[in-house]
């Protein structure tokens, strides 16, 4: 598995594991904060794996930018990460695109 990273762009890649989810969530939340925009979008394009830690850092995001007065969006997601979204009935809260 790659090592994750996160652009000043919004692009997620590599894998997000319980052990680098702390990691990448703070860096999602800065870019959340710093934004100007009003709403935050990332790209899970470049992300390896699709699993529950996924989906978590998803929520997390959301409930960060919900705080700070401020909407993400999230582009990219593959089938699996939307397919997992759904099987816990998130697929309205998150709305992936694919």
């Amino acid at each position: 598995m790659r090592p994750w990273a996160l652009d000043g762009n919004g692009r997620l890649s590599g894998g997000v594991t319980f052990e680098n989810l702390a990691e990448i969530r703070s860096a999602g939340e800065s870019l959340i904060r710093e934004s100007q925009q009003g709403t935050v979008e990332f790209d899970c394009s470049g992300l390896e794996d699709a699993n529950s830690v996924a989906v978590a850092l998803l929520i997390a995001w959301r409930r960060a930018a919900s705080g700070c007065g401020k909407t993400v969006t999230f582009k990219g997601a593959s089938r699996g990460l939307r397919n997992i979204a759904a099987f816990s009935g998130l697929s309205g809260v998150l709305a992936l695109d694919a």
